[in-house]
């Protein structure tokens, strides 16, 4: 019977599997040698790239989150210069030292701002508040005589405190801007307050500029508001939920007219942690977070003028483009080293495999009893004088085989011996000694001696009685 190993080996024979083969070793080493270089070659690459990529993207956020930060924080410089060189002009202060100004003179007051907002296109208006907060002289008529009281800029500046509004919703337009509120004072006297308003369309339109190629950028307030967004659904909505002692300020100086900010960005607890430590410390931060699924990458700057922070953002995926790009290779390499292993498997086979496979049948032939069988001698190479040199050997051992086999021949059969002096008739009829005839037709010699029971009978006088030798008699010393 079999046993379990000799069973499984049958076995895999039967369906056509050689185990440890010289086929199945030869296509591991060609896949060993030929795919797993490219393939470790092609991962360390990816990965490589993946983080050169990461550090390469963070620095060109971070370069363009400097550079934002730096336009609008020389936009913001040249307004409150404004504002303050206005508040040092002789005709603020002539106008806004008079109680009761006729309207020619209030016309002319008007006039003149109008044409100071004329000087910059982005400048949306130009107005002068009275200490009970009464607008009294504006670049826009509508502005006239609406009371500006409970204003914080209007508050702040009569508290002598320069004031930057964060945008706000204008209380006539409805539209979002931002206020610059200076006193004017003549001899420690406060006379009023003059307002600047601009419209945030400039902005706007530079963090639009920074959000290509999958890119999102944003300015977000100190209460985690966007004061604009790459994405203008987004302005005014909160990342986190304000406090209700900060929203009761924001209420009661009416910044946002009630609007409410709804928490429209979802974050996790450190990316939010990240931003006010932004706003904070104003140190810049570069980090990772994931929102509605998508991570990414953002580098976030806090402004030198204000507590406000810029933020510029990129899809992870966009980060790792290029090095998915080297992944798609990297599996395309290993494919057509794949598919070159295979064909070089099959022409290996072809040329070295199969006239082995064919020398080997050849072999189990002759070792199973074809003495006559032998290997096609085909080409000069290794394998060819391999087959040449196996059909030397088996040529030697048909030949030795065929005359061991005829000296057989020879010694078999009956042998007429003579029953007296041993001697063998041989095929002329002529008796001939034994050792005579054995030794012309085999390669045997003959030597003589003498047995023990011969030895005994012949020479009794060496044994003893019992049969056994006589030792030689000792010479004298």
């Amino acid at each position: 019977m079999l046993s379990m190993n000799e069973e499984s080996t049958h076995s895999w024979r039967r369906r056509g599997w050689k185990p440890r083969s010289l086929r199945g070793r030869v296509l591991g080493a060609l896949l060993v040698t030929g795919l797993l270089p490219v393939l470790i070659l092609g991962v360390y690459s990816f990965l490589a790239e993946r983080q050169r990529a990461v550090v390469l993207e963070l620095s060109r956020l971070s370069d363009q989150s400097q550079q934002l930060c730096s336009y609008i924080d020389k936009y913001i410089s040249s307004n409150s210069k404004l504002v303050r060189h206005l508040a040092l002009t002789s005709e603020v202060a002539s106008f806004l030292a008079e109680a009761h100004p006729d309207a020619a003179r209030k016309g002319a007051m008007n006039a003149w701002l109008q044409q100071e907002l004329a000087l910059d296109e982005d400048l949306d208006a130009l107005f002068m508040i009275r200490t009970d907060g009464l607008c009294t002289a504006s670049s826009e008529p509508r502005f006239l005589g609406v009371n500006y009281a409970f204003r914080g800029y209007f508050q702040d500046a009569m508290a002598r405190r320069s004031h930057l509004a964060d945008w706000q919703i204008g209380l006539v337009t409805h539209d979002p801007c931002v206020f610059f509120a200076e006193r004017v004072e003549r001899g420690g006297r406060i006379l009023g307050v003059i307002v600047l308003r601009i419209g945030m369309a400039r902005v706007q339109r530079e963090i639009r500029a920074r959000s290509a190629e999958g890119k999102v950028a944003y300015l977000i307030n100190a209460d985690g508001i966007f004061l604009a967004h790459s994405q203008p659904d987004l302005v005014y909505t909160a990342i986190t939920p304000i406090p209700a002692s900060r929203l009761q300020e924001i209420q009661a100086s009416q910044q946002f007219l009630g609007r409410e900010h709804p928490v429209r960005i979802s974050l996790n607890a450190h990316s939010i942690q990240t931003v006010f430590q932004t706003v904070a410390t104003g140190q810049p931060v570069q980090s990772r977070y994931v929102r509605g699924g998508f991570a990414r990458w953002v580098s976030l700057r806090r402004l030198e003028s204000e507590p406000w922070v810029v933020g510029i953002a990129v899809n992870e995926t966009e980060v790792y483009s290029h090095s998915q790009r080297i992944l798609l290779l990297t599996t395309l390499a290993c494919v057509l080293t794949l598919l070159l292993v295979v064909f070089g498997g099959f022409w290996f086979s072809r040329q070295i495999l199969r006239p082995l496979g064919r020398l080997e049948d050849t072999i189990n032939r002759f070792a199973s009893g074809e003495v006559g069988v032998r290997a096609p001698e085909e080409g000069v190479d290794e394998v060819g004088r391999l087959k040449h040199h196996f059909n030397l050997m088996a040529d030697t051992i048909q030949e030795q085989t065929e005359a061991l086999a005829m000296r057989v021949d020879t010694l078999e059969g009956i042998l007429p011996i003579c029953a007296s002096c041993r001697k063998i008739r041989n095929e002329e009829g002529v008796y001939e000694p034994m050792e005579s005839y054995i030794s012309t037709r085999s390669g045997a010699q003959f030597t003589h001696g003498l047995c023990e029971d011969c030895a005994r009978k012949l020479y009794p006088e060496l044994h003893d009685p019992d049969g056994r030798r006589k030792s030689p008699p000792r010479k004298p010393a």
